[in-house]
């Protein structure tokens, strides 16, 4: 087992909100061999007088089943606690972890809970149900089969259903640059989490998933996520007729996944809908 992926340190270094003295990795090593750790990204919030608040948002906390049940989990987050003032984000758990967070006793007990969504737009379930029972695991090229023909029908139903989108034009980059910073600036004065250009070209440049057929004998050692067969960011501009810049996306596409971390948007919120539409279609993909 190792605690990071190569890309992911590269990509902790060149983090535009790191300072030299943060500690964003913590190791647990019994008798010289790795039994736990977990990592922490340097962030900054702003709640107060517009001014920035310095914190860490713990990204993974891993514990080798062989120490299960010697508190391992527990010490490596008291240590992180120690070290950044108790101040430490911590987002999308599972129950189980979340019992960990509680008997620390400092963090919130309730936590601020947002619903998700998630959209199916294609049939996909020879990836949905497998991870669910056995049977569908058995049963997965039926199920590939099953999607192939429903998917003919959705896609010739999305062909007659086009929106029609004479009214806006769409530019896509690879980078956040002034027009885009500037954009993003004006819409963003009530955000807890403030992202500059700096911030967002680092996001796009290093990834912390990377596109991958198969995952190399370094990453295979590494329990979360550090490769996709197909993994990208794309920035999108929306335009109005006369050039105006009205909206910004910066979507995510993982396997026919789709994401959107980020949206910077003027009030016509049925454009940006619309907009979002259009690309679940062009890019066939699967779920939103």
């Amino acid at each position: 087992d190792i605690p990071i992926t190569k890309h992911r340190a590269i990509s902790q270094c060149h983090n535009p909100r790191l300072d030299d003295d943060d500690i964003i990795l913590i190791i647990a090593l019994e008798n010289g061999i790795l039994v736990g750790y977990l990592g922490i990204l340097p962030d900054l919030i702003y709640y107060k007088e517009n001014q920035p608040e310095k914190i860490g948002c713990v990204t993974c906390l891993w514990v080798s089943p062989t120490v299960r049940g010697k508190s391992v989990s527990f010490e490596l987050l008291k240590i992180a606690i120690h070290h950044w003032n108790k101040k430490l984000f911590l987002g999308d758990y599972v129950p189980f972890t979340k019992k960990i967070y509680d008997r620390s006793g400092d963090f919130l007990i309730q936590p601020y809970q947002k619903q998700g969504v998630r959209l199916y737009v294609l049939s996909d379930l020879h990836t949905i149900l497998p991870p669910k029972k056995l049977i569908f695991e058995k049963t997965k090229s039926l199920l590939k089969i099953i999607d192939t023909s429903l998917n003919i029908f959705i896609k010739i139903k999305h062909k007659f259903n086009k929106q029609r989108l004479e009214h806006l034009k769409f530019e896509y980059n690879d980078v956040i640059d002034d027009e885009s910073q500037h954009f993003i600036e004006l819409r963003q004065q009530n955000q807890l989490f403030r992202r500059e250009k700096a911030d967002l070209n680092w996001m796009l440049k290093y990834p912390w998933v990377l596109s991958a057929e198969n995952k190399d004998e370094l990453n295979s050692k590494y329990y979360f996520s550090s490769t996709a067969k197909s993994f990208s960011y794309r920035v999108v501009k929306i335009r109005n007729l006369d050039n105006k810049l009205i909206g910004l996306l910066i979507f995510s596409i993982r396997d026919f996944n789709l994401k959107l971390p980020y949206l910077y948007h003027d009030q016509n919120l049925d454009d940006i809908v619309m907009a979002i539409n259009y690309h679940i279609i062009k890019w066939q993909i699967k779920t939103f």
